[in-house]
């Protein structure tokens, strides 16, 4: 529960980006723009980035490989790794669940949601911890 408060504590701090990716089908001649729209191109950095559940995040070279591929560089996932909705963060903004790789692209590993047992099994423990204490003050 402890890594999932904190992923969503770093969550809470990214900022929107308001970013619109054009793919590549879309003539880029077509696009209206409004007044302060800007412009940018991204750079394509040569590395890739692997982070979230994974057992050392950090960046490497790129190199031809999917997602797995890169997670394996990263010493695997870890235990509470979601491995299901692993992410791949292309430098345009788009997304795609696990896949090949690019260049600049970042690799997120979420942490898994705590299942309903898990929290059954805390509110059990909570109610059991409150009892104690009542017991331990009424005697």
């Amino acid at each position: 529960a402890a890594g999932i408060a904190a992923f969503i504590a770093r969550a809470r701090l990214v900022e929107p980006r308001g970013l619109v990716s054009l793919p590549e089908a879309v003539d880029p001649a077509t696009v209206l723009l409004e007044p302060d729209d800007v412009i940018i191109i991204p750079y394509i950095s040569q590395t890739v980035v692997i982070a979230g559940e994974v057992e050392l995040p950090q960046t490497v070279i790129w190199t031809a490989g999917d997602a797995r591929d890169y997670v394996a560089m990263a010493g695997g996932f870890t235990r509470l790794a979601n491995r299901a909705d692993t992410l791949v963060i292309h430098p345009d903004g788009s997304t795609q669940r696990g896949g090949d790789v690019r260049s600049g692209d970042r690799i997120l590993v979420p942490p898994k949601a705590p299942t309903q047992l898990l929290t059954l099994i805390r509110d059990i423990t909570q109610i059991f911890a409150q009892v104690g204490i009542v017991g331990a003050t009424v005697f």
